[in-house]
């Protein structure tokens, strides 16, 4: 039941599923990349938006199960674009949805609400295959021979959907304002993130463990991983061995298990090294490239559907809302949303200026500026959804000619994963002001670092539009990064529906 008012009335409601307009599996690297709804007025009139939620299965396929979707945002990485439309009128446009989702979650969490979206959206922030929500078991060779690889399975995510439309609490008249929505899949190597790194040569690999002569056929070596969840060879790769000068293929693992001394020892076909290795020289590392591992990587999204909360409201209450809607002034909906202005740096270091387009932002709560390194935009070894500080010095917005705060907020503790109070204090006004809550404000730098400004308080707005508005941002001598700077504007917007059609201003 849903309660209508608080005079203990209540109303009632029914769960509606709604199944895509093309009903099949998707994956991220398929050519239909989109998944569409149509939420019928004849079907649901009226229904309940922040009650609405986006389910499906995901399961992530491959031969190397060494990867999982991105930690800050869960099941949302998939999802690179939302765009809600009402009778070919677009309604709410949220780009790049899953980093909006990452910044959110970022501040907003608890070791509850961490449980609570590993239960229910997909959330594993785990760095050890032991334990990864996406597969059904690691490389345990501490047990025994293993001869394959662990298999990934199916997990079943409820999303609630991170728009302003659908974060309202208020009934939405979808007789008034029939919706429908479009999700733009992300890139595969965007929405997923390696869980265990392979060593390569350049970062020296395993040791071994025994040595291996020159010129005597082997057909396994012995390396020093004591923990399986330390293990980054996976069945099926090729390997390669390192002694400072020599590098020489081994072969592809066939099977893994351990030594008499609980070491690793990797399994191939026999191979006749033209060098000797010893134990505090042999290097074995990885030499399948990610390219080759990438190639067998897929994400696949199964029984798709959108659940929703039905109401049904007296007729007195629909007969009104009509009479509104054909009026003159129309219907108003109020929402609020995160627009996207992107900017590239032109330098690594020094200070650069950036000019943030705002000719249309009357209504702003808050902006929050996350800077991304351009060369991983694209990169499985990370969480490509949040920011970097990349030695940022310190920052400030300029409004007009107002240096906004009124002094530069110093950032260079987070070069080592330190934290600053004016910073944190910025953030937190930043969350609020955009009504998002702030329960976490430690590891910054680790969990996705950005800047923010609140352009007011308590929920009010400020217009922005009359004087040009830009954020500076210096970095030291030692930043190295490419970056882009996603701005993200939390603003009110005001759909209306009238006679004359829908807009939204």
């Amino acid at each position: 039941m849903f309660k209508a008012n608080n005079s203990n009335d209540y109303l009632d409601s029914r769960k509606i599923h709604i199944k895509p307009l093309v009903n099949q599996d998707f994956t991220l690297t398929g050519s239909n990349n989109q998944i569409k709804f149509h939420i019928n007025p004849e079907n649901v009139p009226f229904f309940v938006p922040n009650r609405t939620y986006l389910k499906m299965n995901i399961e992530l396929q491959g031969t190397f199960c060494n990867y999982k979707l991105c930690a800050s945002a869960g099941g949302h990485s998939v999802i690179r674009n939302l765009r809600i439309l009402s009778e070919g009128h677009e309604v709410e446009n949220v780009q790049e949805y899953n980093s909006i989702v990452a910044m959110k979650y970022a501040r907003d969490t608890n070791d509850t609400l961490e449980q609570k979206r590993t239960l229910f959206e997909g959330v594993s922030r785990v760095t050890d295959n032991q334990k990864s929500l996406y597969n059904s078991g690691s490389n345990d060779w501490l047990s025994g021979a293993v001869g394959a690889n662990a298999n990934y399975k199916q997990v079943n995510v409820e999303l609630p959907i991170h728009s302003g439309l659908f974060q309202k609490k208020e009934l939405h008249s979808n007789l008034a304002m029939p919706l429908d929505l479009t999700f733009d899949l992300e890139h595969l190597k965007r929405a997923v993130q390696r869980i265990v790194a392979p060593v390569t040569v350049s970062s020296n690999g395993t040791v071994l463990a025994t040595a291996v002569s020159a010129s005597a056929a082997i057909t396994s070596v012995d390396v020093e991983i004591t923990a399986v969840k330390d293990n980054y060879f996976m069945i099926g790769d090729s390997v390669s061995i390192f002694n400072g000068t020599n590098t020489e293929a081994l072969g592809t693992i066939l099977t893994m298990t351990k030594n008499s001394a609980n070491k690793l020892r990797l399994t191939f076909a026999s191979v006749t090294p033209s060098n000797a290795y010893t134990t505090s020289n042999g290097k074995v590392f990885v030499s399948t490239s990610d390219t080759q591992r990438e190639a067998l990587l897929d994400v696949k999204l199964s029984e798709v559907e959108l659940i929703t909360t039905v109401v049904t409201p007296p007729a007195d209450y629909v007969s009104s809302l009509l009479k509104m809607v054909q009026s003159p002034k129309g219907l108003s909906v109020p929402l609020k949303t995160f627009e996207l202005q992107r900017v590239n740096l032109t330098s690594p270091t020094g200070l650069q200026t950036i000019s943030i387009p705002n000719q249309t932002y009357r209504n702003v709560l808050s902006t929050f500026s996350v800077v991304h390194d351009t060369s991983t935009l694209k990169d499985v070894n990370s969480d490509t959804l949040i920011g970097i500080v990349d030695n940022l010095s310190n920052y400030q917005y300029v409004l007009g000619s107002e240096l906004v705060p009124n002094r530069e907020v110093d950032t260079r503790r987070y070069a080592t994963n330190d934290t600053n109070a004016i910073h944190c204090n910025e953030l937190m006004k930043a969350y609020h002001n955009a009504g998002i809550d702030v329960k976490d404000i430690h590891r910054i730098a680790q969990t996705g670092f950005l800047v923010a400004r609140a352009w007011s308080d308590n929920g009010n707005v400020s217009d922005l539009s009359d004087e040009p508005l830009s954020l500076n941002l210096e970095y030291g001598t030692t930043a190295t990064k490419n970056k882009i700077v996603y701005n993200f504007i939390c603003n009110m917007r005001m759909a209306n529906v009238s006679p004359t059609g829908i807009k939204v201003m």
